[in-house]
């Protein structure tokens, strides 16, 4: 006897198309599809910025944002400021070369892995997760000793005397002298955390065929107790 078809987001479909639907939408699987966009879409966006009030340009903050491949914004008047302090802010990192290609790579790698087997997947998952981890590890140790350099490696002939040797933050606000600096992470370096999260989890769920939907309708009814939780009470 031919079971009938099921109803699956407003349409009727059979077993094999189920299952099929549902095997895509695996935490294992889904989640590194996303994450692989994530990081391709990083590519583009700014990862990290820094923006300063002076009272050289009352009128404005100058901001400075770092991307994957260059650094855009008031270049001119930073490094123009940066003389007059006597720190030194490098206009050009070896980095912008080869980074685009390196999350290019760490992208297609991701999404690979949302199509493998279910077995090779495993592996990737794990080999995913481990990659963007040293990758976002070493990525904020490496910005953290350029702005401890650019603190300390301060010209003592420069106009402006009696600076002590500091340390920028990497979040935050500062204040320099008579400079206030304010740090901040940009969608660029959120989409690569958001990434690394989804691939985290997805490793964690490599040998469950949980769903997302699973995890939505574990969601939808826990709302519901919770608010005849409170209704009642």
């Amino acid at each position: 006897m031919e079971l009938p078809p099921t109803i699956y987001g407003g349409l009727y479909m059979d077993k094999y198309e189920e299952d099929r639907i549902g095997s895509w939408l695996e935490v294992r699987r889904i989640f590194p599809l996303f994450a692989g966009f994530l990081i391709l879409m990083a590519i583009f966006l700014p990862f990290w910025s820094v923006s300063m009030s002076a009272p050289q340009y009352p009128e404005k903050d100058l901001s400075i944002k770092i991307y994957a491949d260059k650094m855009a914004g008031d270049i001119w008047e930073f490094n123009s400021l940066n003389q007059y302090a006597g720190v030194k802010f490098p206009e050009k990192m070896p980095e912008f070369k080869f980074l685009p290609g390196l999350l290019a790579g760490f992208g297609v790698f991701s999404l690979l892995t949302a199509f493998a087997p279910t077995k090779i997947r495993k592996k990737l998952l794990i080999a995913l997760s481990v990659i963007l981890l040293l990758f976002l590890a070493g990525s904020v140790g490496d910005l953290a000793w350029k702005l401890y350099r650019i603190g300390h490696d301060l010209d003592p002939h420069a106009p402006m005397i009696g600076i002590p040797p500091f340390t920028p933050p990497l979040l935050g606000r500062n204040k320099i002298a008579n400079f206030t600096t304010l740090s901040l992470v940009r969608s660029g370096g959120i989409s690569l955390g958001i990434a690394f999260i989804l691939s985290v989890v997805a490793c964690l769920k490599r040998n469950s065929t949980v769903t997302v939907t699973d995890w939505s309708r574990r969601f939808t009814d826990w709302v519901r107790k919770l608010s005849r939780k409170l209704e009642e009470d």
